[in-house]
């Protein structure tokens, strides 16, 4: 007959095996912990890596359109280079026939005569007429090239983790002016904006799923169409839709679209990282992104969160993804 095994030795027994299970649920813990910090890392820079590609694919659009503005002011300041030559030696006439009028002298009818004929050959009036619109008009073009620099540098920029209370309206009119180079040859924009409360939203990744939306619509689009941008306020929760006249998808391409590394385009044209981001972007805002679309009818996206803003948990996971 076995031997009872001292209560004792079954207690201690049972101390070794829960330290035991302690220590690998804390091994287990750590392991967790270090992965979802590389998660986290890793997706911001799937983040960033992906705003930067949508950058670069509208580098060479953002460049001509720079080079559009900076053209003609570079060309009104070579015609106000010749308009100002002539200007000088008319002044420089004028005074001749000034100093000859004080000085009761015997060539002030020539110097008069000279003067005619200087302003009839410079155009005078046309100079006068024409130096203020190109100055106005060279004003606008290096006003258009700041408004494109610094919606690109808005863009560009990897924004901190501060949340803060943006103009949703001015936010899509950025993205329209960065992608304005694909947009123009493919579509007319039509904007439907609703009078929005501030809100509150990291700017640049909301920047980045419009951008995304954008240049998706254009691409969508065979010949010419229409984008169509709205904006509402539905209770608590701000809307936006961005819609296209373009191509449409299927059922099976809808299931599959907010897929990472999922894409529909040739090799070399697209990472398959846009609408994923686009998802992740919402979801981290306490958000959705929604699609509307049928083959050969155009595609709706509708993105909505609170005005709000993203819970306390969401802003903890937005601020390390910052990081």
């Amino acid at each position: 007959m076995n031997e009872a095994i001292p209560l004792s030795e079954v207690l201690e027994l049972e101390r070794c095996a829960r330290r035991d299970a302690e220590r690998r649920l804390d091994a287990a813990n750590a392991d967790l912990a270090s992965a979802l910090a590389e998660l986290q890392s890793a997706q911001s820079k799937l983040v960033h890596s992906d705003k930067l590609a949508c950058i670069g694919q509208l580098a060479a659009g953002v460049a001509h359109e720079v080079n559009n503005p900076v053209g003609y002011v570079s060309s009104n300041l070579n015609t106000l280079g010749e308009y100002v030559a002539d200007l000088l030696r008319y002044i420089n006439a004028c005074r001749t026939l000034v100093i000859d009028c004080a000085n009761e002298g015997r060539t002030i009818v020539e110097s008069a005569r000279n003067v005619e004929t200087l302003a009839d050959a410079i155009d005078l009036d046309n100079v006068v007429g024409d130096i203020e619109a190109l100055l106005a008009e060279s004003n606008e073009g290096l006003s258009r090239v700041r408004k494109i620099v610094g919606d690109l540098r808005d863009f560009a920029h990897v924004d901190g983790p501060d949340l803060a209370l943006h103009d949703i309206n001015q936010l899509i009119d950025k993205a329209i002016s960065v992608a304005w180079n694909e947009l123009k040859y493919k579509a007319d924009i039509v904007k439907e904006y609703a009078d929005l409360p501030p809100v509150a939203c990291f700017a640049g990744r909301i920047g980045q799923v419009l951008l995304n939306l954008l240049v998706n619509a254009a691409q969508a689009i065979v010949d010419r169409g229409e984008i169509r941008i709205r904006t509402g306020q539905d209770g608590h929760d701000v809307w936006v839709d961005v819609s296209d006249t373009g191509c449409g998808m299927a059922p099976s391409t809808i299931e599959r679209i907010f897929e990472p590394f999922f894409t529909t385009k040739d090799v070399g044209q697209g990472t398959g990282l846009g609408l994923h981001m686009a998802y992740q972007i919402m979801r981290s805002h306490d958000g959705e992104i929604r699609v509307h679309s049928e083959v050969g009818m155009g595609t709706t996206f509708r993105l909505q969160w609170p005005i709000s803003g993203p819970t306390e948990g969401n802003k903890v996971d937005d601020d390390a993804n910052a990081r």
